[in-house]
């Protein structure tokens, strides 16, 4: 089963500032924009779980938490307001775009990669 989320509290990732395509890079980005790390990884276990649904009814209901809070991460990345920068948006849609990828993750293939930007997340968070 995949929905058991085990987060290493002790676990020590490298951490490559260098190259925007890291978990370092993403976890980072995320946590700028204020994200709460429990929703972030409630967001992250209902991607799992949606993997591990067994009937359609089980399946629709996890999506609609996935919804939820994907649309509440959403919200708080970009706030309603008058006045941003460029830079500002850039990194909102950067920000929303990893989400995005996130929200649409129907395999195995990038779990890892999911699952080490909420470790650097909880990581950051707790600096």
């Amino acid at each position: 089963m995949y929905a058991k989320i085990k987060i290493d509290k002790g676990l020590k990732l490298p951490i490559y500032h260098d190259s925007p395509e890291t978990e370092f890079y993403h976890s980072q980005l995320l946590l700028d924009q204020y994200i709460p790390i429990r929703e972030l990884e409630a967001f992250a276990d209902a991607i799992i779980r949606r993997m591990d649904a067994k009937t359609l009814a089980e399946y629709h209901q996890i999506q609609d938490e996935i919804d939820e809070l994907h649309s509440m991460l959403r919200t708080v990345i970009h706030p309603p307001r008058e006045d941003v920068g460029w830079s500002e948006i850039l990194f909102e849609k950067k920000a929303r775009d990893i989400l995005l990828h996130y929200y649409s993750i129907r395999d195995e293939k990038h779990i890892s990669g999911m699952l080490k930007t909420v470790q650097f997340a909880r990581y950051l968070k707790s600096l």
